[in-house]
């Protein structure tokens, strides 16, 4: 695989500088993928806020599960749901909460990538067993919902503070592990 060369320093100063994928391949006049491998050989993370907010909800998730005394392991990237508890798939969608305390998270069935660069399906009913709906306060967890794929729906508002909220029997729930997965 030919990986272009480039000024190292000053690839690792625009990366610092927050220069997202597109911008340091326009900088260094290379492809995006390219951009892509050199991050990974140098070992530099995304500066993609929301990809970044995405990967701390699938941490909290999974930090979550462990504490439960549930063995996750995380999908491979490209793999149709984020985390394996188990046999289970869970596909991870972070929430951030709005004024008056409701949370929402968007859910289409046609998706566009990151930067709309093209869209694609996407069947969360297929692709999953388990949505973990993480709404999160800053960088901490601050409530969980665990629905059954089968209750997917296009929009998803969850209202934590509301004894009315329909997705409430939802939080935390862990009654679709396996009995021998369920912490003792």
């Amino acid at each position: 695989m030919y990986i272009r060369h480039i000024d190292i320093p000053q690839f690792y100063a625009a990366h610092a500088g927050g220069a997202n994928n597109a911008e340091l391949a326009t900088q260094f006049r290379i492809s995006v993928a390219t951009v892509k491998r050199h991050k990974k050989a140098l070992g530099l993370g995304s500066n993609c806020e929301r990809n970044n907010r995405g990967k701390l909800g699938e941490q909290l998730v999974a930090d979550y599960f462990t504490g439960q005394g549930v063995t996750v392991a995380f999908a491979k990237p490209g793999a149709p749901a984020d985390l394996h508890v188990g046999d289970v798939r869970v596909e991870v969608k972070v929430m951030t909460p709005r004024a008056g305390g409701s949370a929402q998270v968007k859910l289409p069935a046609l998706r566009g990538s990151n930067h709309n660069q093209y869209q694609y399906s996407k069947d969360y009913r297929r692709d999953a067993d388990i949505l973990a709906l993480a709404v999160l306060s800053g960088e901490a967890l601050s409530h969980l919902y665990l629905l059954p794929s089968a209750y997917w729906k296009p929009t998803i508002t969850v209202h934590p503070d509301s004894s009315f909220c329909p997705f409430r029997p939802f939080q935390n729930w862990l009654g679709w592990l396996p009995t021998q997965s369920k912490a003792v």
